[in-house]
């Protein structure tokens, strides 16, 4: 996992390597996001199914146009974004709005 950039109007950008799991990238984004230890946060599968995740993001089989696969959800307070192109944008939200 890598940070990217901190905009406060779209949110910290991460990005993940092919070789890992972007459920497990999440997760390590959103608890540094949140300033929390991994293990303070709700189970993932809470919000998402994580194998899912990692299939759908990780497919092969592309979108028409060249479109990557994007997947939004949230989770602990956050909003997420994550591309096939290997990118995750987590968004704090305020806690009225997280459902």
């Amino acid at each position: 996992m890598s940070d990217g950039s901190d905009d406060r109007d779209t949110g910290r950008r991460f990005t993940f390597d092919p070789d890992e799991q972007p459920s497990t990238v999440v997760t390590e984004a959103v608890a540094e996001v949140r300033d929390l230890e991994q293990d303070e946060l709700p189970p993932l599968y809470d919000a998402i199914d994580g194998d899912r995740l990692d299939d759908v993001v990780r497919s092969d089989d592309p979108l028409p146009a060249g479109e990557p696969v994007r997947v939004r959800f949230r989770y602990a307070g956050c909003e997420i974004t994550v591309t096939s192109h290997g990118a995750i944008t987590v968004s704090e939200v305020d806690s009225d709005d997280d459902r």
